[in-house]
């Protein structure tokens, strides 16, 4: 009877042989500690838990690593794919395709009320700015003119005024 169990007839008899690497089951859950979640730093929600491979997120023809959705990444240049500094014209119409872009990340295109006139809000001549120069005097705010409401402006102005007398 013993020598039946273990010959050709068997089901162990029959089934082909391969070599086994790795263990025998797989943990169907990763193993946690009370009061401290899985991925308990940004560094960790990046680029993955210790020994994990970060080029594992990527997908086969991508240059980059992907642009994950965190809290971390809402409203900067890596949530948003806005170069920084950038103060031309972004699109609100989600049906384009380039404002698309930063709502599928999930973050709003300058729903702030602070932002609503960029050119009230930032200087019109930036120092080695080459981008777009209104040529229509609807688009024309002028540059930057002196004032001597603040105490930047009265010293520039006084300065100015030097060097003309």
């Amino acid at each position: 009877e013993y020598r039946s169990q273990l010959g050709t007839d068997s089901l162990v008899g029959r089934a082909p042989f391969y070599r086994q690497r790795g263990p025998h089951h797989e943990a169907e859950r990763e193993h946690s500690y009370p009061g401290q979640p899985v991925d308990c730093s940004a560094y960790g929600h990046d680029f993955g838990r210790y020994g994990s491979d970060p080029r594992d997120r990527m997908r086969p023809g991508d240059m980059r690593l992907p642009v994950l959705k965190s809290e971390l990444n809402a409203g900067t240049t890596k949530g948003t794919d806005i170069i920084p500094g950038y103060q031309g014209h972004i699109p609100t119409c989600q049906s384009a395709p380039v404002s698309a872009r930063g709502a599928s990340k999930g973050h709003p295109l300058r729903t702030s009320a602070a932002k609503t006139n960029m050119a009230d809000t930032f200087h019109t001549n930036l120092v080695g700015y080459a981008g777009h120069v209104p040529t229509s005097h609807k688009n024309d705010n002028g540059g930057h003119k002196t004032s001597e409401l603040t105490t930047t402006g009265r010293d520039f102005a006084r300065q100015l005024f030097d060097r003309a007398h």
